[in-house]
């Protein structure tokens, strides 16, 4: 059983079960469907790659395994079989249909009209923004514009480190809100670097969707 697919860069991220005869090592073969038939199976129409996985004395075994397979895009549709490596060499049927999800990032650049650093309702998004995202090395391998939304997404990531680098309109005069207040990460400001607008580094795991990376921008009192 196939529970999840996650693709970005050049490699595909899969997760799920094998049940079958104990103490006995399976290869499992991956494929991708562009349309599954009505039951959600449907015969593989381009391999990916493979693995080889060992049961128990139980005959189960959970893996997790990162295979390279590239041009896979949201809502390819992933499938596998397993061949026994046993005398039998068996090989199963094609295992349900899972819809490939992409490795991302997501996050909103919001006006905090309170400027508390905390993302509250009824408070908007930021257009104009250019948000970069910068891999370990520090180069930028996605740019993105905000709109009215405030939202930046980013796709098809490869697994790794990562730091965003929010440019905020020139000559409108916003600065960034104080970071990590409030204790939910969900809903604060995590620019930790307001000269520099960026944060911290973040990981994205391989079967990993990073969506809670904020930045709120103010306008300061200026005093006379």
């Amino acid at each position: 059983m196939l529970l999840q697919a996650v693709a970005g860069g050049n490699t595909l991220f899969i997760r799920g079960t094998l049940t079958s005869t104990p103490n006995t090592t399976f290869v499992l073969e991956f494929f991708r469907n562009w349309i599954a038939d009505q039951t959600g199976y449907g015969e593989g129409e381009v391999i990916l790659g493979t693995a080889s996985v060992t049961t128990n004395g139980s005959g189960f075994v959970a893996f997790s395994l990162t295979i390279s397979a590239s041009g896979l895009s949201i809502g390819n549709l992933v499938t596998a079989t397993a061949t026994g490596q046993d005398p039998d060499g068996w090989t199963s049927e094609f295992a349900e249909n899972v819809e490939v999800e992409e490795r991302s990032v997501w996050g909103v650049v919001w006006f905090d009209m309170d400027a508390d650093g905390i993302l509250d309702p009824g408070e908007s998004g930021v257009a104009g923004v250019t948000v970069n995202l910068r891999d370990s090395t520090g180069a930028v391998v996605r740019t993105w514009l905000t709109d009215g939304s405030g939202e930046f997404p980013f796709f098809l990531l490869e697994v790794g480190y990562y730091v965003l680098e929010f440019l905020p309109p020139v000559g409108v005069g916003y600065a960034f809100s104080p970071p990590n207040q409030g204790g939910n990460d969900a809903v604060d400001s995590d620019v930790v670097d307001p000269v520099t607008g960026r944060t911290a580094s973040f990981y994205v795991a391989p079967d990993g969707h990073v969506q809670d990376v904020f930045a709120g921008l103010y306008f300061p009192v200026i005093e006379a």
